[in-house]
């Protein structure tokens, strides 16, 4: 296909493009939400459950906020929640994931009762 043929097929294409675009836009967090989020949350609760015998309601990121000063254990916990806190404002630009998870989880412990 030469330059010329690609910009033809491209305008026509356009308003396709815009309507993609627009549900994605619309349509994209709830998407995520529900096909990659959900099953990260479950992965971390996994771990929490399995590989630290800790509550199925409960992320690592959680926990590691929750014991953060915890006596036995702070500095272990200490350094989860700085290595997690790392990863996501690296990542996902988002400042104290680990307590904003706490949190979440509180509430729902709360709330939801």
């Amino acid at each position: 296909m030469d330059d010329q043929g690609f910009k033809s097929w491209l305008k026509e294409q356009t308003p396709t493009l815009r309507a993609w675009g627009a549900a994605l836009r619309k349509w994209g967090p709830a998407i995520f939400d529900a096909l990659i989020w959900q099953k990260l949350i479950w992965a971390t609760q996994s771990v929490n459950v399995w590989l630290y015998q800790g509550n199925a309601d409960e992320s690592v990121s959680g926990r590691s906020y929750r014991l953060r000063n915890h006596r036995f254990g702070g500095w272990f916990w200490g350094s989860q929640r700085k290595a997690i806190n790392w990863f996501f404002r690296t990542f996902f630009r988002q400042a104290d994931h680990c307590k904003k998870a706490y949190e979440a989880e509180f509430a729902k412990r709360v709330f939801l009762k």
